[in-house]
């Protein structure tokens, strides 16, 4: 399996929702400063995936071009780089002060 990984790095939760404003439904913005001071903000369902302040995460970013986001049933008997991790989720970096 070839690594695709671009960054990786340890983040602690700082603030939910720090606008009062929810993306979407069952999502908040999660506000997160890594070890090395880091500034991220995701949008995580936590619906499924619960989250708490001052909790640490692994995060890492990784490039998926070509890469299908969508599961078929013959894809869950398949090992993948998923498997690794508790959540995944696909999107767009916005934004890179």
């Amino acid at each position: 399996m070839e690594d695709r990984k671009i960054f990786e790095d340890r983040f602690k939760v700082e603030k939910i929702d720090p606008d009062n404003k929810t993306p979407f439904r069952n999502v908040s913005r999660i506000h997160m400063v890594s070890e090395y001071k880091l500034n991220m903000e995701v949008d995580i369902n936590t619906q499924i995936y619960p989250i708490a302040l001052k909790e640490s995460f692994l995060i890492r970013v990784s490039n998926c071009d070509n890469v299908p986001n969508l599961y078929t049933p013959e894809d869950s008997n398949k090992p993948s780089e998923k498997d690794n991790f508790d959540y995944v989720t696909y999107g767009v970096v916005f934004d890179i002060i």
